[in-house]
Formats: structure tokens, sequence, C-alpha cells
């Protein structure tokens, strides 16, 4: 019974001990399980934080992207507006060079600068994209294409062949001894009586007061040295007259100087020189020249210039831009 007695006590602080451990290990797990619970918590409050955040950068991303797509089609709007302001501005240079060509035309007979202006606007107009541009097109292309085959006068080239002819005026061979006359006195009056010296006398002196002069067998005109200076300035004079004429285009001028000067040359110089054919030949050939020729006119294109600006400044509705193409 004493053992038994003994045994008890150690029996029940195994028990108390295992209760104990039990208590503990229970107060452990919801020691840990609270703990993992408040862990949950915090991450479930930072993860909500966490989204929150990514909501904001979301927003914020969401309204950057709407500024930059807004800032990009305030830049584009502004290209838009400055291609259609440089558009306008090639334009109105091209309109200019068109005017230009025009008077080059009317003016001073120039088709070959008028074509180079023409060619010039065209390269303008080429990048251009404006559909209004099409007829303007098409009417520099007609007025491009008579240009080309319009003829074309050598102002600089003739001018130059008329004042080389002008410096070589002084060098055409003039008569310089009259011919002789078959009628000269001979008589040796030694051997005449008093009053037969007297009337040889006599028309000797009438001979010094009247000069006759005789134009046989193609023999032009005496002129007497102290003439010729003033003939050659007739000349020179008459040439000069040619060139004025054409620099100014005036074709009735050019051709009256030239047959003038050629008229006197025939007139007056030796016909046999060369120096008198060669002039004569030179005359001849720039007589020939048409100075003044019909140029074709860039009307159409200076008319298309004129609508496009004023379709631009007025920009009409497609029934009346078709009434305004059939009363055209």
């Amino acid at each position: 019974m004493e053992t038994e007695r003994r045994k008890m006590p150690w029996a029940n602080i195994g028990i108390i001990f295992s209760g104990l451990a039990a208590v503990v290990l229970i107060m452990v797990f919801f020691t840990g399980y609270h703990q993992l619970l408040q862990t949950n918590q915090k991450m479930s409050e930072k993860i909500e934080v966490l989204e929150q955040s990514t909501e904001k950068l979301h927003v914020a991303q969401m309204t950057s992207e709407q500024t930059m797509q807004t800032y990009l089609n305030e830049q584009k709007q502004i290209i838009a507006q400055v291609q259609q302001h440089q558009d306008i501005w090639k334009m109105a240079n091209a309109q200019y060079l068109v005017r230009l060509a025009d008077a080059e035309l009317t003016y001073e007979n120039n088709p070959a600068l008028a074509l180079t202006l023409l060619k010039t606007v065209d390269d303008i107009l080429t990048p251009l994209t404006d559909p209004k541009l099409l007829v303007l097109r098409k009417a520099l292309a007609v007025d491009l294409a008579q240009l080309k085959t319009a003829m074309t006068v050598d102002v600089t080239g003739i001018y130059a062949r008329i004042a080389a002819l002008n410096n070589d005026l002084d060098k055409l061979p003039l008569p310089t001894q009259q011919v002789a006359d078959q009628s000269q006195d001979t008589i040796d009056t030694s051997k005449l009586s008093w009053w037969q010296r007297g009337l040889v006398q006599i028309k000797k002196a009438l001979k010094q007061i009247v000069t006759v002069r005789y134009h046989e067998n193609g023999i032009p005109p005496l002129v007497l040295p102290n003439e010729q200076v003033f003939f050659y300035e007739n000349l020179h004079a008459m040439l000069e007259k040619s060139m004025w004429a054409l620099l100014h285009r005036n074709t009735e001028i050019y051709r009256d100087s030239l047959q003038q000067t050629a008229n006197w040359i025939k007139q007056y110089c030796l016909p046999d020189s060369p120096i008198t054919q060669s002039a004569l030949t030179t005359l001849s050939d720039l007589e020939k020249i048409d100075i003044n020729p019909a140029m074709p006119k860039i009307a159409a294109t200076l008319q298309a210039f004129h609508n496009y600006f004023v379709q631009d400044e007025n920009p009409s509705t497609p029934s009346s831009q078709g009434k305004n193409g059939v009363a055209q």
C-alpha cells in the first residue's frame, strides 16, 4: 500500500506536467496563430496600400498619356498650320515668278528666261499635295510646252555683229581720184593770138569755179577728202540707230537703218572691194533677222494662280463651284 501511495504523487506530477505542456503548446499555438493573423492583416494592409499605389500610378499614367496625346495633337496642329503657311508662301513666291516671266515675254521678248522661271515654278509646285492645284498645274504645263517651241532672238549676238561692222566702217574704200578729163586742155598757147590766149584763160577760170563730175561705167561719185569724215560719221550714226532699234524691238527702224546704210555704201564706196562686199553681205544677213517675233502668252497660268488665291480666300460650295465652272 505504501508503495502504491509513493507512486501516486509521481503519477500526478506526470499528469500535471503533461497538462502544463499541453497548455503551453496550446498557448504557443494560439500565440503563433494570433501573430500569423496580425501578420496576415499587416500584409493585407500593405497589399491594399500597394494596390492603391498601383491604381494611383495607373491613373497617373493614364493622365500622363492623355496629356502627351493632347500635346502631340497640339504639335500636329501647329505643324499643319506651319505647313499651310509654308505652302501659302510657296504659292505666293511661285505667282511672283510667273509675273516675272510674263514681264520678260511682254517687255523683253526673252522666252529663254521666261522658260527658266516657269520651270522653277513647276519645281515649287511639285511637292505640294493640294488637289486644287490640278487646274493650275495643267495650265502651267501648256505654257511650258509653248515656251519650249518659241523662237529666241539672240539680241546679244546681233548687237555684237552690228558693233563689229560699225567698228570696220572706216575701212570702207572710197574713190580718191576723179576720172581723167578727156577734154583737158593740152593746147600750146604760145602759138595762139592774144584773143585766143584770153579765151583759153577764161575757160580755165570757169573750170575752177564750176566742177562737172561724170559717173560713167559704174564709177561711184567722188567724196572729197574733207567730206569723208562726214560720210563715215553718217554711216556710224545709221548703224547706231539700228542698234537702238534692236534693243527696243522696233523692226521698222531696224530694217530701214540697215537698208539706208547699205544704200550709202553701194552709192559711194568702191563696189569691187572685198571690204565693201563683206559689209554689204553682213547688212543683208542682219536685215533678214526678225528681231520681234510673236511671243507666246502665259495668261492661262496667271489666271489660274488668281483663281487659286480667290478660291482659297472665299471657299465656295460644290454647287456654286459647278455653276462657276459652267459660267466659265
